[in-house]
């Protein structure tokens, strides 16, 4: 199991290995909004606090759509995010 602290909202929630950020959000009433839901728009952009290196790669999209914005700065879309394993901490962006 892991763990998403959304920040934010002060919620912390277990999820399964390899949950997506949107649907980990989704199911535990977070604030993090989302528009496109494809990597798209940028909507659901947010800024990772704890735990950068417990979530997937980022998608191509998601290269793509950060790329001016500071990827390697903790900036993630949580429509593409998944979170592997460990712990992961972020607020909306």
């Amino acid at each position: 199991m892991a763990k998403i602290r959304f920040l934010t909202d002060g919620i912390e929630a277990e999820v399964s290995d390899g949950t997506l950020v949107m649907d980990a959000c989704e199911d535990n009433g977070a604030s993090l909004p989302f528009g496109c839901a494809e990597g798209f728009c940028g909507t659901c952009t947010m800024v990772v606090k704890e735990g950068l290196e417990n979530l997937a790669a980022p998608t191509e999209k998601e290269r793509e759509r950060l790329a001016d914005t500071g990827l390697g700065e903790g900036l993630r879309l949580g429509c593409q995010a998944v979170l592997e394993r460990g712990e992961l901490a972020f607020e909306n962006g």
